[in-house]
């Protein structure tokens, strides 16, 4: 043989053996037939009761066996690392599934589930629980087996110790082992394939799947799936079986807010009903406030009665025509210019205080109290707003007209102006 073509005989043959050093990671894989529907006729007294606390998951990094259970037809148990899948996916009794000790892996996979799960009632933590119902997601580098995970398919969070597998994860960028990993324990809680490219339960695990959506479901890569109808809804599918993140009060986004006392009384008063949301009651607290939005908070604080014209050009057929209207005849405003009104446009510090003196007809104030107002148009109403207790300023004595008020600060402003905090 000659030499040349023996030494490259003997570099693949090395090569065979000890696998390519600088081996780039693989960023996508077929997740089509990654899951076990339970039996039609299994026992529903095997399932579990429905969870009455929060959902608790549990990522095993560190390695665990994992054993059949043949003494049921059906099983799912977390806290005894028994599960069907082995058997009637893996074809095995036991697998011993090897650690990931990836740590920057590990924590962009608890990074990715948190934030695919933030609107739900899900605890992910690292540490086995010590009682109670909790899911088990294996993420494992065992690269003996094909596909990258499995999952069993639980309607309804039926079986809430569920247990979920992704592998061979050494050889996947741990982005798509993260996607994955969401993708896995959402057939955990009942979602199926669907054809949306970016929604984290399309087929094909990659990078780009970050997000759950309303979709058509994957008739070719999806033969079985929970809910009858053509469309997946995962978003509200997710909070009926897991329910909503907890939270104080009126609003999901407010907890912590120093405006949240606030926020939860002018709900109270029918001011507000909050911004826009598809699962969650949401405030929008750090939105800065429009000037439609500010008519409607005045028009519903004050009670004021319908307009007897219309007053602005550019408010026909807008949502809020009728509050600008009843604003300009309660001659708390006269529009931005020439007859209009701007309603999308922001509200101001300066605009806010001429808006809620002329409200509330505050009296004159005996001083002055910001050192930013001095022959300001707003000067007086600003300095309303200080004698009456409704505002301090922005600080070190400021008042800060030109800045935009956020819907947190307005729902403050108004709180005290109606005495409500």
């Amino acid at each position: 043989m000659p030499r040349n073509i023996l030494l490259f005989v003997l570099a693949l043959l090395f090569l065979s053996i000890t696998g390519c050093l600088d081996q780039p990671q693989l960023t996508e894989a077929s997740l089509e037939s990654d899951y076990l529907v339970p039996p039609e006729d299994i026992d529903t007294a095997e399932r579990q009761q429905a969870l009455t606390e929060s959902q608790v998951v549990f990522v095993e990094f560190d390695g665990v066996t994992v054993s059949n259970c043949p003494e049921t037809t059906y099983c799912n148990d977390a806290q005894g690392n028994r599960s069907s899948i082995i058997e009637s996916f893996f074809e095995q009794d036991t697998i011993s599934w090897r650690p990931y000790q990836n740590g920057a892996g590990r924590q962009l996979i608890m990074d990715e589930l948190e934030q695919a799960f933030d609107p739900y009632d899900v605890i992910f933590t690292t540490e086995r629980p010590s009682s109670g119902h909790y899911t088990m997601l294996v993420i494992a580098s065992n690269s003996e087996f094909s596909g990258l995970g499995v999952a069993p398919l639980d309607c309804g969070n039926a079986f809430p110790s569920s247990i979920a597998f992704v592998y061979r994860a050494d050889e996947f960028s741990p982005q798509t082992l993260a996607n994955a990993a969401v993708h896995e324990l959402g057939h955990s809680f009942g979602l199926t394939h669907v054809e949306h490219t970016h929604d984290y339960m399309y087929f094909q695990a990659d990078d780009g799947n970050n997000q759950f959506t309303e979709s058509l479901y994957d008739v070719s890569n999806a033969p079985n799936r929970c809910y009858d109808g053509d469309t997946q809804d995962a978003p509200q599918v997710l909070l009926d079986v897991l329910g909503p993140t907890p939270f104080d009060g009126y609003f999901s986004d407010t907890d912590g807010s120093v405006h949240e006392e606030a926020i939860d009384a002018i709900y109270e008063e029918g001011i507000t009903g909050g911004c826009t949301s598809d699962l969650l009651p949401e405030f929008c607290p750090s939105e800065n406030v429009t000037r439609a939005q500010m008519a409607a908070f005045l028009s519903r604080a004050l009670d004021l009665p319908p307009a007897s014209k219309s007053y602005f050009s550019d408010t026909k057929g807008a949502w809020f025509e009728e509050y600008a209207d009843q604003l300009a005849e309660a001659e708390i405003t006269m529009g931005c210019d020439d007859g209009l009104y701007c309603g999308g446009d922001d509200v101001t510090r300066a605009q806010m205080a001429l808006f809620l003196t002329r409200a509330f007809d505050l009296p004159p104030a005996t001083q002055s109290y910001f050192t930013d107002t001095a022959g300001a148009f707003y000067e007086d109403a600003a300095d309303r707003l200080a004698e009456a207790g409704i505002t301090m300023g922005c600080g070190n004595n400021e008042y800060c007209g030109a800045e935009s008020v956020t819907r947190g600060q307005m729902a403050s402003f108004l709180a005290r102006a109606l005495g409500l905090v």
